[in-house]
């Protein structure tokens, strides 16, 4: 049969401050650095969301310029066709070699600004993944 004796009362007392103290120490302190870590990581993905979208515009801007750029050529070709279609050819031939060097550069770009991005990530993480191990060990981790 259990029986109920001032043990019990001071060892529920010694449990609850305990837990007070624990909530109070480590806990809270722990929850706030992995609530600002995740707002951090938030921002970020935020960040390189809006530079995806602008790549993105971008890249469908480049596109419908492109394509505008091919009607003009299509319609001056066929003007010019009965005089001069080897002249043309190859100005056509050139402005597709003028494109795709575009297009490269473009994409160069962005894959650029997309690693940089990257980099800049890694290296805030990096940052407040020590912070964090020095909060929680309580001492330096170089």
């Amino acid at each position: 049969m259990l029986n109920i004796n001032i043990t019990l009362l001071i060892q529920i007392v010694n449990f609850l401050v305990l837990l007070y103290i624990m909530n109070k120490i480590l806990y809270r302190p722990i929850r706030g650095i992995i609530r600002k870590r995740q707002e951090t990581i938030d921002e970020f993905t935020r960040k390189i969301e809006e530079l995806d979208r602008g790549v993105q515009e971008a890249l469908e801007k480049f596109q419908a310029e492109l394509r505008e750029a091919r009607k003009a050529g299509r319609q001056k070709l066929q003007a010019m066709k009965e005089e001069a279609f080897k002249e043309e050819k190859s100005l056509l031939e050139e402005a597709k070699k003028e494109a795709e060097k575009l297009v490269a550069s473009i994409r160069e770009k962005i894959k650029e600004e997309i690693g940089q991005a990257r980099e800049q990530l890694r290296g805030q993480i990096r940052i407040f993944s020590l912070q964090l191990a020095e909060k929680i060990l309580g001492r330096s981790v170089k």
